[in-house]
Parts: structure tokens; sequence; C-alpha cells
């Protein structure tokens, strides 16, 4: 097999998984249905990934890497603090707007059971928390008080992150598609504006 096949096979077993685990929750989908889905043997599955357990770390580190990348730079601008806020806040709009599936992933599923994924997501969390140290500390959370660490911008990704489970819900049913569909630019404009 040419590393192009290779490359495209592993994609097709992200991709599959990532639409299954969106659409249906890491607990309930096995690895036949992800290797049915992405029209794969379960060894490739194996050979890419090790386990179910590995794909899913895979799409944390993907969806956390790009988040990282998308607010670290609105996090150090040097703005007044209100227009800092609105541009961060539709910074993360956008990031979940351009990255449904990823996001519900990555920032939903917490498998318990599964130290070394427990493990990775908390490394990532740590190391968003710190790169945000002063965008926090303009809203005037104090990064070593564990309850305002809680409280801040946490509580405005989890806001984020329900909108679009419940919109990514609707996606799925015909009789809501008039609702989604107007969640256009203008919608997420006025979104943001009003979460800011």
């Amino acid at each position: 097999m040419t590393t192009e096949h290779q490359t495209a096979a592993k994609q097709r077993i992200f991709d599959a998984a990532l639409g299954l685990f969106a659409h249906k929750g890491y607990a309930a989908v096995g690895v036949r249905e992800i290797a049915r889905q992405a029209g794969v043997n379960i060894s490739m599955i194996n050979y890419y990934f090790g386990e179910k357990a590995g794909i899913l770390k895979a799409i944390i580190n993907e969806c956390y890497d790009r988040y990282l990348k998308a607010i670290k730079p609105v996090g150090d601008e040097d703005l007044p603090l209100e227009d800092h806020v609105r541009k961060m806040v539709r910074t993360v709009v956008t990031f979940f707007r351009e990255n449904t599936e990823l996001a519900i992933v990555a920032f939903d599923v917490i498998p318990l059971d599964i130290p070394e994924v427990m493990e990775l997501k908390h490394r990532w969390v740590n190391g968003i928390r710190e790169s945000m140290v002063n965008f926090r500390r303009k809203l005037g959370i104090d990064p070593r008080d564990p309850l305002q660490e809680s409280i801040g911008p946490t509580i405005l990704v989890a806001i984020i992150l329900n909108h679009f489970q419940g919109k990514y819900a609707a996606e799925q049913h015909p009789q809501y598609k008039e609702y989604t569909a107007a969640m256009d630019e203008t919608f997420y404009d006025q979104y943001a504006a009003n979460l800011s």
C-alpha cells in the first residue's frame, strides 16, 4: 500500500469515527462500525490508532490544537476589555461553527474509564488556560483561584458547545431544517454579540 493510500485510509477511519462519535456518542460506537463506515478492516484501525481510544485521542489532539491556534492570538491582543471580549467570543463561536463535530466529540466526551484520555484532555485544558492567563487577568479572574477559574471563560465554552450540540442534533432531523437554516452569518454575528 502506498503512503498516499495509507494516509487516505487513516483519514477515512478518523472521519468515520468522528461522525459516529458525534452522532451516537463515544460509548455507543464499536470498532467494527467504524471500520465498516470507513471501508477498512479492523486491523487497519489497530495499525493506525491502536484501539478505539486511540482514535479519540487523535480527535482530541486535532481539536485542541486547532482551538489553541484559533484563540491564542486573540488572548494576547492588547485591546480595550470590551473589544477584547467581543473578539474572543466571536473567535470561539467561529471555531465551533467551523469544527462542530470535532468540538462536540473533543469537548464533550469524558470517558472516565480511560485514564490516558483523561490525562490528555487535562494537559490540553491546562495548556489552554496557561496561554490565556493575560486574557483571564484582564477579565479579573485570578488564575490561582479554582472557583474563578471554573466560572470564567469555561462557562462561555459550555454555552457555545451546548448551542452547537443542539444545532447538530436538529440538523439530523428533516423537520428542523428550517430552524437550522436560519443560523447563517448574520445569526452568528448577533449570537456572538449577545454572548459578549
